[in-house]
């Protein structure tokens, strides 16, 4: 009986040690939020040499810090108390507020890999061989994924990779992709890795006894999100509805311009008609002079009539042009403010051409402008030109009265001029007709127009917010926060890098020779302890 009962307690035993076993998980502690601070020290080519971290607890109560880490050793940075680290697991008792402890990593592995290398002369050189040299300097800095270290930093956080040069030892500083700016008599040269990139870096220099302060590379998490839907285009969209309502205005005028047109084409095409019968009227010119006579004043007075509406069609079209050049300034007022010019007929293509250059991202843009514009003053130009035409015609065709009375002396002549000038009518009239098609086929262009801009509002918006998202997730970032030194961190509340290069040294001078020392008696060391020797 107490055999049984044994066994049964060592069976009770044996399945509380297993349940025990299989508990952890459950009362595994976490750790205290925190945020961490990686500080990271690199060799001149790049070769990570110590990675330490300093990691910053804010108390609202005075307790226990739990945090985890491989450390190779631990230190206090905010009071006396000892810290216990065992397993990789750190306690300490701290204060309410702010505690701060160092942790010095056994691992050297970044999550980025960076190589640099330097080259003076076009010929590779290590750092400790360029103190003090002159030449031509060009620095490369690779920036590589580290696939030993999670990628979660990586596509989290952005590099911000400096270098200060000093302006008398580096002129001429190129950084394709970088920014190079002035702070005194340094000159900063600044390059950006976004998260997920993999880059190298270039810059070049004249160096002249050249030395060199330590890189310096700063890695933030470049998470940010908000609501797109929320953005407000409507500024954007308001230019472009003007734009759309200036385009319409443009075809309304397309209109009226090539019913105008065909209606002159026909016109001439009659006065071509007229003549021929003119031309016969001339080849009877033996059975009636009084006949000739009176259709030439009738073919006059028709020209006559055509001169008397040139100013009112020349009128007409230069408010359509102006109008047009009107509504193209206010859309570039309404685009550039005060930069804005007025455009004319004469000034446009100088103006539209210098807000590209100092605009490039709306040259495009600029570059439609001009077309329709240009289009405004063809249309103008061409329309100048027929107008003088037909004053020239009238004027011709008065003098040819004027010599009506050689005319019946030569009448053979006479014809043969007619000939001449229905010829030039009818030249004129398929001049007109083309003229016509030509503004028949700028009012289809019109036409299209309108109707491809019809939603270009709503179009350029969905097609913004799709940008817009898209690099949002690119380079947003996931959002999540991990700890750099240990997986069983949970609760972090940031994670930044700050990594430097060792510098490069101008070469140490040559020590002088010490003085030889004074060889003194036993007395004269006396006297001199005294101050009487």
């Amino acid at each position: 009986m107490d055999m049984k009962i044994g066994k049964r307690i060592g069976l009770m035993l044996l399945v509380c040690s297993v349940l025990v076993g299989c508990w952890p998980a459950a009362a595994q502690e976490i750790n205290t939020p925190k945020e961490e601070v990686v500080y990271a020290s690199l060799a001149p080519d790049g070769t990570v040499t110590g990675i330490y971290v300093v990691n910053s607890f804010e108390l609202e109560a005075p307790g226990t810090v739990v945090d985890f880490g491989e450390y190779e050793s631990v230190q206090n940075l905010t009071s006396t108390q000892s810290l216990t680290y065992e397993n990789g697991e750190v306690r300490v008792w701290a204060e309410q507020g702010v505690f701060y402890y160092q942790g010095n990593l056994r691992s050297r592995e970044l999550p980025w890999k960076f190589s640099i290398r330097y080259f003076l002369d076009g010929e590779e050189r290590s750092a400790a061989e360029l103190g003090g040299q002159d030449g031509s300097l060009e620095i490369r800095i690779a920036v590589q994924k580290n696939p030993l270290v999670s990628p979660v930093f990586t596509e989290a956080c952005a590099l911000q990779i400096s270098l200060s040069l000093d302006g008398r030892q580096c002129q001429d500083i190129m950084a394709e992709g970088g920014v190079v700016a002035s702070a005194g008599g340094s000159r900063q040269v600044s390059f950006t890795v976004l998260p997920g990139e993999e880059k190298t870096l270039t810059l070049t220099a004249r160096v002249r006894n050249f030395s060199m302060d330590g890189i310096t590379i700063a890695g933030l998490p470049l998470g940010f999100s908000f609501d797109v839907g929320k953005l407000d285009f409507g500024q954007l969209t308001g230019l472009l509805q003007s734009l759309q309502e200036g385009i319409g205005k443009l075809d309304d005028g397309a209109v009226s311009l090539a019913a105008g047109a065909s209606g002159l084409a026909d016109g001439l095409e009659q006065s071509v008609a007229g003549l021929d019968s003119f031309r016969k009227n001339l080849r009877d010119f033996a059975s009636g002079l009084e006949k000739l006579e009176k259709g030439v004043q009738e073919l006059q007075d028709g020209l006559d009539r055509l001169s008397q509406q040139n100013d009112a069609l020349l009128a007409g079209a230069k408010q359509l042009v102006d109008a047009a050049f009107q509504t193209a300034s206010q859309q570039l007022s309404q685009q550039f403010g005060a930069a804005a010019p007025t455009l004319t007929l004469v000034n446009y293509e100088e103006e539209l051409e210098r807000l590209a250059d100092l605009y490039p991202v709306t040259a495009e843009l600029l570059g439609e402008l001009k077309s329709q514009l240009d289009g405004a003053a063809s249309f103008y130009a061409g329309l100048v030109a027929y107008t003088g035409g037909v004053s020239n015609a009238a004027g011709g065709l008065a003098e040819w009265q004027e010599g009506l009375n050689e005319a019946v002396q030569g009448s053979s002549q006479l014809v043969l001029g007619a000939d001449t000038l229905a010829d030039g009518l009818l030249e004129m009239a398929k001049g007109s007709r083309d003229f016509a098609g030509g503004v028949r086929a700028y009012r289809n262009g019109t036409a299209a127009l309108k109707e491809q801009t019809a939603n270009m509002d709503v179009l350029l918006e969905e097609r913004l917010e799709q940008t817009i998202q898209d690099m949002l997730r690119q380079y947003g970032g996931t959002g999540e926060i991990a700890s750099f030194v240990s997986a069983r961190n949970t609760q972090m509340e940031s994670v930044q890098f700050v990594i430097k290069t060792e510098g490069v040294s101008l070469p140490a001078s040559p020590e002088e020779p010490n003085p030889p020392q004074e060889q003194l008696s036993f007395w004269q060391k006396l006297l001199r302890l005294f101050g009487i020797y």
